[in-house]
């Protein structure tokens, strides 16, 4: 009859086991019972059990402490110490997708391009509706001038976060930079329209609007920036270039 009462009180304590792993009384309690009922290969199994959870919990600690130095080092703008500090995460963890987003952009401040790329794709791997990282792959492969692979991925980036207004901006500076000045506004408009605070935008808005000739929109445009940000050497030189052309009666800056 003890022997039953055992396997009962076994299989409801792995039952909930199942429910709370975290719940470290029911695994002991576990280990009692099996060790009680002379069960010496589930006895086994189960400490072999416990042991790789907690390696894999060590695992998890060390990565996300490294993963924090790192975000630390790269705030500061050491991308070195960040990007070792990353990689210490990885040999850990190689299969959180942040971390490699997070090297992708310390090799992206050390000017490694084409691990930075790596990098990303490693990350899209593990999580392909990874927004930031479509984001940031886009403007690597706009900077590399591969230019059909950047409007996939800033696509991507816009259909899966479509209130991430950089993904927008960054789509339109990929079309301006390849002539499509009509798209490119409309993306200006919507990171805008996003993230009203976001100078950059209003800047290439108003930049792109100057361009397509529409340079008292141009004007309203980069004053809305000056408000957010009166002392940006960017803001003054595109509103400097918009009055000139607007003076001089030009239909660009």
């Amino acid at each position: 009859a003890r022997k039953g009462e055992l396997a009962d009180a076994a299989r409801q304590l792995r039952a909930s086991r199942e429910i709370d792993p975290n719940f470290r009384e029911t695994w002991f309690e576990l280990l009692g019972v099996l060790r009680e009922s002379g069960d010496h290969t589930a006895l086994a199994e189960e400490r072999k059990l416990i042991e790789e959870r907690r390696a894999r919990s060590r695992r998890e600690d060390l990565s996300a402490t490294a993963a924090a130095r790192a975000k630390t080092y790269l705030e500061r703008g050491d991308a070195a110490s960040a990007l070792r500090e990353y990689r210490q995460a990885l040999a850990y963890r190689p299969d959180v997708p942040q971390y490699h987003y997070g090297a992708a952009l310390a090799h992206s401040r050390l000017g490694d391009q084409a691990e930075r790329i790596e990098a990303l794709q490693r990350a899209l791997a593990l999580e392909p509706n990874l927004a930031e990282a479509l984001n940031e792959l886009g403007v690597a492969y706009t900077e590399a001038s591969r230019h059909a692979e950047a409007e996939d991925a800033l696509q991507a980036a816009i259909r899966s976060a479509p209130q991430l207004a950089s993904a927008s901006n960054n789509l339109g500076v990929l079309l301006a930079k390849t002539g499509r000045n009509v798209e490119a506004a409309k993306h200006f408009r919507r990171a805008v329209e996003d993230d009203p605070d976001y100078v950059h935008a209003h800047v290439n808005l108003a930049v792109s609007l100057a361009t397509l000739g529409h340079l008292e929109e141009a004007l309203v445009t980069i004053r809305a920036a000056s408000a957010i940000d009166p002392v940006s050497a960017l803001v003054r030189t595109a509103e400097s270039a918009i009055q000139n052309a607007l003076r001089d009666g030009r239909t660009g800056p």
